[in-house]
């Protein structure tokens, strides 16, 4: 009499198939230590790899050779403390499992490894450790550390920029903004006098384009965030420029009763190629400085002198 049966293994083997790739693929080795025995057995191993301990041997000797052989000298003293039996049974009763890095060469180049260390039973008579290479994740991870770091570098720099940028602006606004106050109010107190109210408008005018122009900057966010300047030079006329700069500053200095004298030495060329509204920031800013240290009824004087350019042959 016989019996027989038939039973379809499909499922099983392909489940492991597919759990013996990952590991193989995953893992460098994976290593049982029969404490008792003080021997490990390699239960599996990567194809190809090289300095790797014999499949098996006694645990205590291979793990002290392995590591002054192949490992760089801090992971030697951690190798030979972290998988010593006192440490591992110490740190496996607490947390049931711990790791660490250790770094070995391999062909010339530094790997860093991960050592996983577990229970396999729960005596703990047999001890399991994993070792995977991690040294493309670790410099993927320090990458993008050094991204984030760059960015944050950025930002602080943008937000540097912005505070910079918006407390020189709120000095430059104040010139403009005093002559236009201070025209409207001329023009309020001679509003009969149409003449001198036409002259109030004027300078008016041209005080308010200029603090059109220094706004625009403001809102110009990419700017501020760069914490760069560019220049819009154009052909402009260095005795309109002078004449304007003296309307905008005019009111400023008639409240100290000061003198302001503009001196001309050698100018030849009138036209300029220039930005006259970051050329009007410097000087603005300049004799606003000047008003503000000079003493009441003092003088201010700005000399003009041409020298020939570096870019002429």
């Amino acid at each position: 009499t016989g019996f027989f049966g038939v039973v379809d293994i499909t499922a099983q083997t392909i489940y492991k198939k597919a759990i013996n790739s990952i590991v193989d693929n995953f893992y460098d080795y994976i290593v049982d230590v029969d404490v008792q025995a003080d021997t490990y057995t390699m239960l599996s191993k990567q194809k190809g790899l090289l300095n790797v301990p014999p499949s098996r041997g006694k645990f205590s000797k291979i793990n002290e050779e392995y590591a002054r052989d192949f490992a760089d000298e801090q992971s030697t003293i951690d190798c030979i403390e972290k998988l010593s039996y006192p440490y591992m049974f110490e740190h496996l009763k607490k947390q049931g499992t711990y790791s660490f890095n250790f770094r070995i060469f391999e062909n010339g180049i530094i790997h860093t490894k991960k050592i996983q260390v577990f229970s396999i039973d729960e005596v703990m008579e047999h001890l399991g450790f994993t070792c995977v290479d991690v040294t493309e994740l670790l410099n993927m991870e320090q990458q993008k550390n050094e991204a984030l770091s760059h960015a944050l570098a950025s930002a602080e720099r943008a937000s540097k920029a912005k505070t910079e940028f918006l407390s020189r602006m709120s000095h430059d606004i104040r010139t403009p903004m005093n002559a236009i106050i201070g025209m409207t109010t001329i023009a309020l107190s001679r509003i009969s006098d149409k003449q001198k109210v036409e002259d109030c408008l004027k300078k008016t005018l041209l005080a308010s384009r200029h603090l059109l122009g220094l706004i625009n900057d403001i809102l110009d966010m990419s700017k501020i965030e760069s914490g760069k300047m560019t220049l819009n030079n154009e052909p402009t006329s260095l005795a309109v420029l002078m004449e304007n700069l003296v309307k905008i500053i005019q009111p400023v200095i008639a409240k100290k009763d000061q003198t302001f004298d503009i001196r001309l030495h050698g100018v030849e060329h009138e036209m300029l190629l220039i930005d006259s509204l970051r050329l009007n920031q410097v000087m603005i800013n300049l004799l606003s400085n000047a008003t503000k240290f000079t003493p009441q009824g003092g003088s201010i004087s700005v000399d003009v002198t041409e020298r020939p350019s570096p870019l002429q042959g």
